[in-house]
């Protein structure tokens, strides 16, 4: 199934990712029309994102899901290192 650009976009903005390495427009399209047809969307895993950088590079990779895993893992260590130290104090008060 093909979709005019505009219908696609519905109102929104197209951006355009540039990427180092890229493979040629040909390769993209053969990629692209192999996979439209598979199932098992994951955010983490498998997300439009992966799916474009995919079509592109050859490789499945998301910024999005990486920028959400490192603030996941920088709050849950801010929140652990506050509550030893707050256990230590507590320790050391009582």
């Amino acid at each position: 199934m093909l979709t005019e650009i505009e219908s696609f976009l519905n109102g929104g903005k197209l951006r355009r990712r540039n990427y180092q390495e890229r493979l040629t427009h040909s390769e993209s399209l053969r990629i692209a029309r192999e996979h439209l047809s598979e199932k098992g969307y994951s955010l983490p895993f498998n997300n439009c994102e992966h799916f474009a950088t995919y079509c592109a590079t050859g490789k499945k990779k998301s910024k999005q899901v990486r920028r959400a895993i490192g603030s996941f893992v920088t709050i849950t260590v801010f929140a652990t290192g506050s509550f030893i130290l707050k256990a230590i104090t507590r320790k050391k008060q009582g």
